[in-house]
């Protein structure tokens, strides 16, 4: 594994381990975003680990989609680190689509974007709009689900979501020097 993994999740089994690298603080966030794949992973198997894996591999909700969510339910919705990423892509003008997260999660950090997507739903819906998102994923798709779920097409709310942040972070730049 990667020097910067911090833990992982096995779809097969449904187990996660984690590293404890003496700060209980990451360790708790880290526990934590791997019990939400854990949930995830339920959601597919409906609740028989080892099932669901052949539905998984069909639906592959993308990085953000997964990765995402699990931050976003470790962190909840205070995270200075997501918010650093998502102003300075609202003040550079480079805030990706979900067409461009979906084929670049090597460009635009998954972790980061996904949690902020999610903040956004919550918090316009509420945070139990998520798990009935997540619930739907394995019969629908991501993107049929989060249609059903908000009424809207994924590319209209990746629109609103953009548009929030921008109303968010663009007020800024007044104020930077």
């Amino acid at each position: 594994l990667g020097e910067g993994t911090g833990g992982v999740t096995d779809a097969l089994r449904q187990r996660n381990m984690f590293f404890l690298t003496g700060n209980l603080g990451e360790a708790e966030h880290v526990l934590t975003h791997e019990m939400v794949h854990q949930f995830q992973y339920d959601m597919f198997s409906r609740g028989k680990a080892g099932q669901g894996l052949e539905t998984l591999q069909q639906r592959q909700p993308p990085l953000w989609f997964i990765e995402g969510m699990a931050e976003y339910f470790s962190v909840g919705p205070n995270h200075p680190a997501t918010d650093g990423v998502i102003r300075d892509a609202a003040l550079s003008g480079k805030f990706p689509s979900i067409e461009d997260l979906n084929r670049r999660p090597d460009q635009y950090f998954p972790y980061r974007y996904g949690e902020s997507f999610w903040r956004y739903v919550g918090s316009r819906w509420g945070d139990e709009i998520v798990g009935e998102i997540m619930q739907s994923t394995p019969t629908l798709g991501h993107e049929r689900s989060i249609k059903r779920h908000t009424g809207l097409a994924i590319e209209e709310l990746a629109g609103d979501w953009k548009d929030a942040m921008q109303a968010q972070y663009l007020p800024q730049v007044e104020k930077l020097d």
